[in-house]
């Protein structure tokens, strides 16, 4: 079997794991003591802005939408009760159809790895928890963007742009890629069988 790529890095929620819509209803349970119509504003914006970090949309709902100053104090205690809203839905969520499925057949070819809006260190508490830590050379959360993730894993592992592909489910994840210089594949978590079609994309036939 003859692949593109040395590398593929994954978004993880909405790409890997069925869980936007349990990110979209933390959000929700978060703010709800605040008025209906600016909490479905930033609803509106976390569904548009899937895979930047939680922290940009509490300062969007704080800067833009209250006009009030958020301080690292606020935006740590948001994060902490977010955390504790959605992680154990989290674990149980279900995998995208195939995923799993698709890193068990490659990982002794290509070298995976994770870039996640999810802060790190709750990232890596759930990879571990769902016993998917072994498929994954590294995984990498935020405070890092996906394009300076993108960036390190290049660095680090010593690889061009054409020898990595960025797989995820939401504009910020092709910026990222685009920005770093890599391919993109998009995962639509709605259809069946995004997996088979990203075999077909990253195996070429010699002439």
């Amino acid at each position: 079997m003859n692949i593109k790529y040395k590398a593929i890095v994954f978004d993880f929620d909405g790409t890997l794991l069925d869980s936007n819509n349990l990110k979209t209803k933390a959000f929700q349970k978060l703010f709800q003591e605040y008025d209906y119509k600016i909490v479905k504003k930033l609803i509106n914006f976390h569904k548009k802005n899937l895979g930047l970090s939680r922290i940009i949309k509490f300062r969007y709902f704080y800067n833009e939408l209250l006009e009030k100053k958020i301080t690292k104090k606020i935006e740590d205690n948001l994060s902490k009760k977010f955390s504790n809203i959605v992680f154990d839905s989290i674990l149980k969520a279900p995998y995208i159809d195939g995923s799993i499925d698709f890193l068990s057949k490659f990982q002794s070819t290509i070298k995976f790895f994770v870039a996640s809006g999810t802060p790190q260190n709750e990232l890596l508490k759930i990879i571990k928890s769902r016993s998917m830590d072994n498929y994954f050379k590294k995984i990498y959360g935020s405070p890092k963007t996906k394009k300076q993730i993108i960036q390190l894993i290049m660095k680090l592992n010593h690889l061009s742009n054409k020898e990595i592909l960025m797989v995820g489910d939401a504009e910020s994840d092709k910026i990222g890629a685009l920005e770093a210089g890599i391919d993109y594949f998009h995962i639509n978590n709605k259809l069946s069988n995004n997996f088979d079609s990203l075999k077909k994309f990253i195996v070429y036939k010699k002439n």
